[in-house]
């Protein structure tokens, strides 16, 4: 299973790993080429991706950690459970805007994040609120839709 292929990498790694794919199999609305992200406050899951855009020669994707006033220069936000008393300014920054909002806590994904990571037992999964995607135009292909857990 995928599950026990990554038994023996470190939870970042993954984070990392399952963000690249979730830029990978999105679309925004006006087709971008350079994608900005941004990771709120300190979390080793930015070192961990930017060692990935270096390793796979991504120069597409530039990043670098914000904070509330930078949302609206992102087209994707990563927001660390240490941050999530920063959820609800953060969803009010982003209002309207195509911005894949990506959460470490599960329990925001009702409270309106795009994309949040679930962790159970050992594993790591994430859960897709497509309403969401939906009001912010982004458009997630049906390959990954159908590896996570969709509200």
């Amino acid at each position: 299973t995928m599950q026990a292929a990554f038994a023996e990498v470190p939870e970042t790694r993954i984070q990392a790993i399952f963000l690249y794919k979730f830029i990978e199999n999105t679309n925004w609305p006006d087709n971008k080429s350079g994608l900005r992200v941004g990771f709120f406050g300190d979390t080793p899951v930015q070192a961990e991706f930017e060692k990935m855009l270096k390793a796979r020669n991504n120069s597409n994707i530039s990043v670098r950690k914000i904070d509330l006033s930078a949302t609206n220069q992102c087209d994707v936000v990563f927001l660390p459970t240490s941050q999530n008393s920063k959820f609800n300014p953060l969803l009010e920054s982003a209002k309207n805007s195509s911005i894949l909002i990506i959460t470490e806590d599960g329990g925001l994904i009702r409270k309106g994040a795009g994309i949040s990571f679930l962790k159970e037992d050992e594993s790591i999964s994430f859960v897709v609120n497509k309403a969401s995607l939906d009001k912010r135009r982004l458009q997630m292909t049906g390959a990954l839709l159908s590896l996570g857990k969709q509200i």
